[in-house]
């Protein structure tokens, strides 16, 4: 079986569930395809600043591929309504049988997911789908009346309670080498139309090495203050793997077992950490801060992305304190947001 391999938001080889699943189930070699979808993200409000960050790291994961004769292709989609016809005519010109992919779970991006399955299904060709961006998948936290949680106390501890029962999540290996196809891989491009200001690539570098460092040092140095220091912009007290995680450099289960490793309790370690990132129906899509410029924006995605309602108070006459609501589309201040918190600040592109 030939597989076809799509990389979205987990641009690594390690610890990757689809990556390693496709590997083991091939037998006549694996490709990779990235759907380049620069309207859609526009749409998305991302900046030059992630997308550089983003083609950095698929260069690297380009490299890393070619070492395991995976090849890797990309298709210059535009939007998300053109990614279903545009994978079944790579998979159908390549010879291969089935796709794997790991979940997203935003709006838009289920419902381009669901588009592409019923194309695949239509064409006779097999369809497999992993969780891979959240620790335990979003279906197995659940209320008592088999709900979705809306407040964040209870659910993280139905979160932790879960993670206690299961233990901890299981780190896939690298996958091994696959056969050669004598395919070339598509060269990556530097810049995308749109999104071509300037960018810190010294500030971010690109990389799984690179990611792996920050987690290693933030582990032997920062974690212990990690809750005093999080919320002081002038401290140097988060991991800074945000963007790391957001384009699946890292694993948050590579995270959590590095962590483990200071704090052997996995209740006492998920009460160390920020766990919002398993809430992705509820939170917002953080982006990338590029560390520079003043007063930075908070960008999310289109149909959650929160506003900033003050209300006069009746008795005197002052201006309340602001609340988060997820029904506007205006682009708030981060100013009074922590970096280190459920939101993530980038600069204005």
């Amino acid at each position: 079986m030939r597989v076809l391999m799509w990389f979205r938001a987990d641009l690594r080889v390690t610890d990757n569930t689809a990556l390693y699943h496709a590997c083991k189930a091939a037998n006549d070699g694996v490709l990779a395809v990235f759907t380049l979808c620069p309207k859609q993200w526009a749409q998305h409000d991302w900046g030059s600043t992630k997308v550089d960050f983003l083609l950095r790291n698929l260069a690297a994961l380009s490299e890393s591929l070619a070492k395991l004769n995976i090849p890797m292709l990309l298709v210059q989609a535009g939007s998300f309504a053109s990614v279903p016809a545009k994978l079944v005519q790579i998979a159908k010109r390549q010879r291969c049988d089935a796709l794997f992919f790991n979940r997203e779970y935003e709006v838009n991006e289920v419902a381009r997911d669901r588009a592409v399955l019923r194309r695949f299904e239509k064409e006779g060709i097999q369809v497999h789908e992993f969780t891979d961006q959240v620790i335990l998948d979003v279906a197995e936290i659940r209320t008592g009346k088999g709900g979705w949680y809306t407040v964040y106390t209870p659910f993280r501890r139905k979160w932790c309670a879960v993670l206690e029962e299961r233990g901890p999540p299981r780190i896939w290996p690298k996958p091994r080498r696959q056969a050669a196809l004598g395919i070339k891989s598509d060269a990556i491009p530097s810049k995308l139309s749109g999104f071509t200001r300037g960018s810190r690539a010294d500030l971010w570098p690109a990389g799984e090495k690179e990611s792996a460092k920050r987690l290693r040092g933030f582990i032997r140095e920062r974690i212990e203050s990690y809750q005093e220091n999080r919320d002081f912009p002038a401290v140097d007290g988060t991991s800074t793997l945000s963007p790391y995680l957001s384009a699946g450099v890292i694993s948050p289960r590579q995270c959590m077992e590095g962590a483990s490793r200071r704090t052997q309790c996995l209740p006492a370690l998920a009460s160390r950490v920020n766990i919002s990132r398993e809430r992705p129906h509820r939170g917002p899509r953080f982006e990338l801060h590029n560390g520079v410029g003043p007063r930075p924006r908070v960008g999310c995605v289109r149909h959650l992305r929160p506003r900033r309602v003050c209300r006069p108070s009746r008795t005197r006459g002052r201006t309340r304190r602001c609340r988060r609501t997820f029904r506007g589309t205006s682009r708030i201040s981060a100013s009074r947001w922590p970096v280190g918190g459920a939101f993530r600040a980038r600069t204005p592109a």
